[in-house]
């Protein structure tokens, strides 16, 4: 089957998972199961209202298909069922606090099964050393609520150090940002007294939670502070 970052991660090759070339089969997915997960790639990952908006969507147009009688949940449990034998990929949904709406908002992304593989969007050691270390000022300021604004975060450049040290510029830490907000790694919040966007905090995003476990707690997030993730079956 097309691999279904093909678009999304051109500069990226994925090994077939060793599970695909087992006796179990691959159940080829419907039309509109295969243009919901494009989709859903393509977009790094949705909430619930979002998901449901497509899947809606995608099913209205479906002409009587399989998707017609499955509920969207039913649909990422077929998904799944493809999508980790094939590729070593699953969808994982989680539920995070929103303040806004007061209440716990579904979000849904397409993650590496692989706990030890990630689709970090960076690969320069420069870089990682950076995320490493926003992450870990991130979750400290959880634990001693005294969240990271978006100023802070883009001044952590200059704490790098050894071979790391002064190897980013502000506009680059910038971008570094910028894309992990826009690949849900990482969300924010405005603060309430400061309008400015570099006033802003950052916060942990729905795919870190769901793909980076291993290393959040690494950097001091307790398990039991982590938000539970649901794999569809």
């Amino acid at each position: 089957p097309t691999h279904p970052h093909a678009a999304a991660q051109k500069k990226r090759s994925l090994k077939m998972s060793s599970s695909s070339s087992s006796s179990v089969a691959i159940q080829p997915l419907s039309h509109g199961q295969k243009l919901f997960l494009q989709k859903l790639v393509a977009a790094h990952g949705w909430s619930d209202e979002e998901a449901l908006q497509v899947y809606n969507q995608i099913k209205d147009n479906d002409g009587g298909g399989r998707q017609q009688q499955q509920s969207m949940d039913q649909c990422l449990a077929t998904i799944n069922a493809s999508l980790k034998l094939a590729f070593g990929l699953e969808i994982r949904t989680i539920s995070l606090y929103d303040p806004e709406q007061q209440k716990a908002i579904r979000h849904h992304a397409v993650v590496n099964a692989d706990p030890k593989a990630s689709f970090l969007p960076y690969k320069q050691a420069h870089e990682l050393a950076f995320i490493r270390l926003l992450l870990e000022k991130i979750i400290a300021g959880m634990n001693d609520k005294s969240p990271l604004s978006r100023m802070d975060a883009v001044n952590l450049r200059t704490e790098l150090t050894g071979d790391h040290a002064n190897k980013l510029s502000i506009d680059l830490a910038e971008q570094v940002l910028d894309q992990l907000e826009s690949e849900k790694w990482l969300t924010s919040e405005d603060d309430k007294t400061n309008q400015r966007r570099n006033k802003s905090h950052i916060l942990i995003g729905p795919r870190t939670y769901m793909e980076l476990t291993d290393l959040l707690t690494e950097l001091g997030l307790e398990r039991e502070s982590m938000p539970q993730f649901i794999i569809h079956k």
